[in-house]
């Protein structure tokens, strides 16, 4: 029996469910028998430098507008 196809439909709905729970998709990986498996980034909080550098986060654009 051959492995079941991935569709846009299901990966999406991984990814959703991931992102609802507050989480950050990292990398993804279709398996050989047809199973996803979704890698979580774990961001790491650290406290930002007094300076230039936080002034040009502040500046920089969203996905949205770029896009």
């Amino acid at each position: 029996m051959p492995a079941p196809k991935v569709t846009k439909a299901s990966l999406g709905n991984a990814i959703r469910a991931i992102r609802a729970a507050g989480l950050t998709p990292a990398a993804v990986h279709i398996e050989p028998d047809g199973g996803i498996r979704i890698e979580i980034s774990e961001v790491i909080e650290k406290e930002l430098p007094e300076g230039d550098l936080v002034a040009a986060n502040d500046d920089a654009l969203d996905w949205e507008e770029v896009a």
